[in-house]
């Protein structure tokens, strides 16, 4: 949008006692219908890169230059991910299913050159904020700066607004009444208004004593010839080739016709009051002459009152037709003038039809150039590319069976590992059973050792209870014996013998009893 003042931008002529600013908005829609979207519109005026999900095109500005500041400005109740500018805008997209949608609405506004930077990101983001607040849509404001050939004060701002209210659980309805014939210029004028209060709000507290309208001169009541918005297209071609565009062209045809009729229009007014003024005179002059007729009680006759009649009739017809040739005159010299300015416009069209194709010439050489080395260099690369996937397919080949033999090398390792575990284990198994063989054995060994100490230990201990029970039962038998044999036999012949018999054993011969013997289990094996 760098187009120079003539974009759309009122101005007022340096001849009126008062300057005023400059004042602009213009509301355009974003439809499918001229094959827009809004990803794109979004990305080229915050000059960032988004991809559209709904077409799967990128649309990557990031080199644009002259961008001062993007903003996104929601609802109260908006998602988080209404942040995000290629999330807004992809939902943007797909909420709408008709192919001539329109998907967004934007308005261009011109920003005081008075105010700074801040000031003006200020009255920018304020005029959005009410926009949202009213409508429940979303607001995404780029700052412009001017462009370097253009006019320096051409500050402004680009108000990229969604056609559908958002709510906590994304977009809903439509924001019908910008959309409705009725209703939707009264919104548009209200805004209108609206900017154009603000506007003076921000150029008032500046301390300056310029104002903005946004009405136009004709509502205004003022004669002026408004400007004409070139577009940008328009502009490129001025630009490109420094010649005036056709519009450019037009308006200003247009306008030398007004400021002609303009300049015709008052020369008929001063030459109707010369007239005027003359008529006065002669009215006043008669008045006199017959006030003084009346003082000299003289009275002209018919025939002269009648002839001075004549004679101003005709020195006024004189008048008018000499008004009239002078005016063919001038109508002559316009048409003259306007024959030269066509001639010239002819002469001008003429050059710059040959410089067109010249630089048609030139273009088309230089696409069959381009063209040439696109195809050289498209040859190039399907050669290049030939190479490499052969490459690609010999490395390929050449991975595949170094992964063959690496696999059959890996599948060999493993065969072998396995069987080397297998023999580990047959051989640790071996092991593991001939020392649970020796354990067993041990073991074995070391029972039947306790076994035969245990029975030798019975044996001793019965040995000895028996001997014990023997020698306790001895006395006992002797007494019964040696009285028995004392009523049998006579008393001389067995008295010795009882004696002998009832005599108690020294302690050496009184054996001693055995004690059992203690059972040493020894140390515990176990075969496992």
């Amino acid at each position: 949008m760098q187009t120079s003042f003539a974009c759309g931008l009122r101005r007022q002529k340096l001849n009126r006692k008062k300057a005023m600013a400059i004042y602009h908005l213009s509301v355009k829609p974003i439809s499918r219908t001229d094959g827009r979207c809004a990803t794109a519109a979004a990305a080229y005026r915050a000059a960032a890169k988004i991809s559209d999900e709904r077409t799967g095109e990128l649309y990557n500005y990031t080199r644009k230059q002259g961008v001062v500041s993007v903003t996104l400005i929601t609802p109260k109740l908006a998602p988080k991910w209404s942040h995000d500018r290629s999330q807004i805008w992809n939902a943007a997209e797909l909420a709408e299913v008709r192919k001539n949608a329109t998907v967004a609405r934007e308005f261009e506004i011109a920003l005081p050159s008075e105010r700074n930077a801040t000031q003006r990101q200020q009255l920018a983001h304020e005029f959005a904020q009410e926009i949202v607040t009213q409508h429940g849509c979303i607001a995404d404001v780029a700052i412009h700066q001017p462009g370097k050939e253009g006019d320096q004060r051409n500050h402004h701002a680009h108000i990229l607004l969604s056609t559908r209210r958002l709510g906590p659980d994304g977009f809903t309805e439509k924001t019908r009444e910008l959309d409705d014939y009725n209703s939707g210029p009264k919104w548009v004028k209200k805004w209108r208004e609206r900017y154009a209060q603000l506007q003076n709000q921000y150029l008032q507290q500046a301390g300056s004593e310029q104002r903005v309208d946004h009405r136009s001169y004709k509502d205004q009541g003022l004669d002026l010839i408004p400007t004409c918005h070139l577009g940008p297209s328009a502009t490129a071609y001025e630009r490109r080739t420094g010649l005036p565009s056709k519009k450019r062209q037009n308006w200003e045809e247009y306008a030398n016709q007004r400021l002609l009729a303009a300049k015709e229009q008052g020369e008929l007014e001063r030459q109707a009051q010369e007239v005027e003024s003359t008529i006065i005179a002669l009215d006043t002059d008669l008045k006199a002459a017959l006030a003084e007729r009346d003082g000299q009680r003289v009275y002209p006759s018919a025939e002269t009152i009648n002839a001075g009649k004549a004679s101003f009739l005709s020195a006024y017809q004189q008048f008018q037709q000499d008004q009239q040739a002078k005016q063919e005159a001038q109508e002559r010299k316009r048409q003259q003038e306007q024959a030269e300015q066509r001639a010239k416009q002819r002469e001008a069209e003429q050059v710059r039809l040959e410089w067109l194709l010249e630089q048609a010439k030139a273009n088309k050489q230089a696409q069959e150039a381009k063209e040439k080395e696109r195809r050289e260099q498209e040859a190039l690369r399907l050669a290049q590319e030939t190479a490499q996937k052969q490459e690609q397919a010999r490395l390929d080949e050449i991975k595949r069976l170094q992964d063959i033999e690496a696999t059959r090398r890996r599948q060999q390792l493993q065969a072998q590992a396995a069987q080397r575990r297998k023999e580990q284990r047959a051989s640790q198994l071996q092991q593991w059973l001939q020392e649970a063989d020796a354990i067993l054995n041990q073991g074995l060994e070391t029972l039947e050792t306790e076994l035969a100490v245990t029975q030798q230990a019975e044996a001793k201990a019965e040995a000895a209870a028996l001997a014990a029970q023997e020698a306790a039962s001895e006395p006992i038998k002797s007494v019964e014996a040696a009285s028995d044999k004392s009523l049998a036999d006579s008393d001389d012949g067995h008295c010795n013998e009882t004696e002998h018999l009832q005599q108690p054993k020294t302690e050496e011969e009184i054996e001693p009893e055995a004690e059992p013997p203690v059972q040493d289990d020894g140390p515990s094996y176990s075969p496992w």
